[in-house]
């Protein structure tokens, strides 16, 4: 049974087109990762699906009464003061307040938590909040949207087993995180060049099918360029032929090949220009021999009275490549200020570059 049906769709953000002709299809039950380079449509696709935005031309056709229900990416302001167990139970129908307790438990809220105020949670606890609330409604169709942004890797694991094994309801996912599509999608919707490629499997199965498209794109556009070519100078020997010789028949079947070029060129395979993103970081030309160095940094936590930890000394190389790691409210993104912040200073102050 279809739940949504996009057909032709066409979408246009100010004067960039982003879609052209898209069609897809979702069933009861199927999990889809959405994926494609940033710009490509995919926030845009799922508003388009959730009923947010309209397409230019085409339809998104919704199974009459589907419940859908999409994951916010933040929670709203009003909220800030509000416990968790109450911000699950604002976002409930009429009747079905009576879940948000198991929701929370099912997404691993300790009974402690729930009555922490949702201004203080971690941005992990967030999200995790984020979906408990998109469930409130038992929706048939989720849509998420990099759910797993500020997630810790016990939380993202947490998230991934709940995705895979407890949610039973269709969702589509999009994430730039491979090992989390891989896990819990089964099928993928790659968004590029304005199109959608639709492959029946996980996000790496699917970019490894979609590679071999376009060799074989490629191969097919070689061939009809040659073909093109011989044509092209075929109808030019012709129509030289058809004037030295005064020949109408020349002259026909030249014009003849060409109208058959015009058609082949309107019919060539399409070849996949690629994302056009490119970022090429020159880390080996750089003399420093430090790319940053602080000493006796003290991280606070938000309220800037709480101290979380001190920094005695970190040193950065060029090139250098640090994944920062720590469960979700240990203070990795104040760590990231505290560093921003003491560079910022050191820059006004007219410090000497590393």
């Amino acid at each position: 049974m279809s739940l949504i049906q996009c057909i032709g769709l066409h979408y246009t953000a100010g004067t960039k087109p982003i879609f052209t002709g898209l069609d897809f299809t979702l069933a009861a039950g199927e999990k889809v990762g959405l994926c494609g380079h940033n710009g490509c449509g995919k926030s845009s696709l799922l508003r388009l699906i959730a009923g947010q935005a309209q397409p230019d031309e085409g339809q998104v056709q919704r199974r009459r009464g589907l419940r859908l229900a999409r994951v916010e990416q933040f929670l709203p302001e009003a909220l800030a003061d509000a416990t968790v167990l109450d911000a699950v139970v604002a976002a409930a129908p009429e009747g079905e307040a009576h879940r948000a307790p198991s929701l929370l438990a099912q997404l691993r809220f300790r009974p402690e938590e729930h009555g922490f105020a949702v201004g203080r949670l971690s941005g992990g606890q967030q999200n995790r909040l984020m979906l408990a609330r998109a469930l409130a409604g038992d929706p048939e169709l989720v849509l998420f949207d990099e759910p797993s942004n500020h997630l810790d890797i016990a939380t993202l694991h947490v998230l991934q087993r709940f995705l895979r094994d407890e949610l039973r309801c269709a969702f589509v996912l999009v994430s730039h995180d491979r090992a989390l599509l891989d896990a819990v999608t089964t099928r993928t919707l790659i968004l590029r060049d304005g199109r959608g490629h639709a492959f029946d499997l996980p996000f790496s199965q699917a970019r490894e099918a979609l590679a071999v498209v376009d060799v074989a794109a490629a191969a097919a556009r070689r061939a009809e360029e040659r073909e093109i070519e011989a044509l092209r100078k075929s109808a030019k020997r012709l129509a030289t032929w058809g004037k030295v010789y005064d020949n109408e028949a020349f002259a026909k079947r030249a014009k003849s090949m060409e109208k058959r070029i015009e058609r082949l060129e309107g019919e060539r395979t399409f070849v996949s220009a690629g994302s056009g993103l490119k970022l090429e970081l020159a880390a080996a030309q750089t003399r420093a021999q430090r790319a940053l160095r602080v000493a006796g940094v003290e991280v606070l936590a938000a309220d800037g009275v709480t101290r979380l930890f001190g920094i005695d000394e970190l040193v950065l190389r060029p090139g250098e490549r640090v994944a920062l790691l720590g469960v979700n409210g240990v203070g990795k993104s104040n760590f990231i200020r505290a560093l921003v912040a003491h560079q910022r200073a050191r820059t006004a102050a007219g410090a000497p570059s590393l």
